[in-house]
């Protein structure tokens, strides 16, 4: 993606906040692009950083005995994986990684 095309894209969830608290958001950011299948949060494990997809899609799942994980919550550009933290939880109680 092209700078002016990621110039265009951003996450909902930001976009949709009063314009000082994006501001003060997109300040600290640090844009990274991950590789399909990196871990982002990890069950039971502290939140390490806070993600705001832009172009990814971050299913959070749990493991359920011997078979596939089922996708509990698909996360794309309109939210963000550790929305419980605005709670005050800060582990993971999902896995959360990048497709």
């Amino acid at each position: 993606m092209s700078a002016a095309e990621s110039a265009h894209v951003i996450n909902r969830l930001i976009e949709g906040l009063p314009r000082a608290a994006c501001d003060r958001i997109l300040k600290l950011r640090k844009p990274m692009d991950p590789a399909i299948g990196t871990l982002l949060c990890e069950t039971d494990k502290r939140h390490r950083y806070v993600h705001f997809p832009l172009t990814a899609l971050v299913p959070l799942v749990t493991r359920l005995g011997e078979h596939a994980p089922p996708n509990i919550a698909p996360i794309g550009n309109e939210g963000m994986p550790a929305a419980p933290m605005v709670r005050g939880v800060n582990n993971a109680r999902l896995r959360g990684y990048v497709r």
